[in-house]
């Protein structure tokens, strides 16, 4: 695992519209699960994830390793676009992009 992406971000439901929280949620980096942040505002997210180079990329990936487990290609920032969409499977295997270790 990288250690050049921060040890975690906040991902919150505009961020990421697929998540089963309705606030905030803190996610580490490597460890599946997530934390309720419990009065924290989706400004003040965005705010300590910009300080944090937590780009949306690496917020997608974080979610998902911590949904689905850090094995999978989809918890792997290189797998996204800055702009946090999924990179199409055929680039991903075209490219090699399958290593799912962030």
């Amino acid at each position: 695992m990288s250690t050049s992406y921060p040890k975690f971000c906040y991902v919150t439901p505009t961020i990421h519209s697929g998540s089963v929280a309705t606030d905030v949620i803190m996610v580490k980096r490597g460890v599946e699960g997530y934390w309720p942040c419990e009065g924290m505002t989706v400004e003040e997210a965005n705010r300590r994830n910009d300080r944090f180079n937590a780009t949306a990329d690496i917020v997608e990936a974080y979610y998902a390793g911590s949904v689905f487990g850090w094995h999978v290609p989809a918890a792997n920032p290189k797998n996204y676009t800055k702009d946090g969409d999924l990179v199409p499977t055929n680039k991903i295997i075209r490219e090699g992009l399958v290593d799912a270790a962030v």
